[in-house]
């Protein structure tokens, strides 16, 4: 059984193309409602939100990103799948 190694670290704005082409990807699209740029920019500088680049293996490749907001109230996560 090999382990799979899973990391976060914040999204940087040189990540959002990425981003954008994940909320963007055919498989995606039935689960979210994609952002515009500008919405993943604002948040990444909002305190509130917290966003995260998914990243695997042991060569960092980038998987996906996270989203997490209401860090001031009840916490609810933004995935590529939808919130929850």
């Amino acid at each position: 059984m090999s382990e799979v190694l899973l990391r976060l670290r914040p999204t940087m704005l040189s990540d959002l193309d990425f981003v954008t082409e994940v909320e963007t990807d055919q498989h995606n699209l039935p689960f979210i409602s994609p952002w515009e740029r500008h919405q993943h920019e604002g948040a990444l500088r909002f305190p509130d939100f917290r966003h995260f680049i998914i990243e695997t293996g042991t060569d960092g490749s980038r998987d996906g990103f996270v989203i997490s907001s209401a860090w001031s109230t009840a916490t609810c996560t933004r995935t590529a799948s939808g919130w929850t």
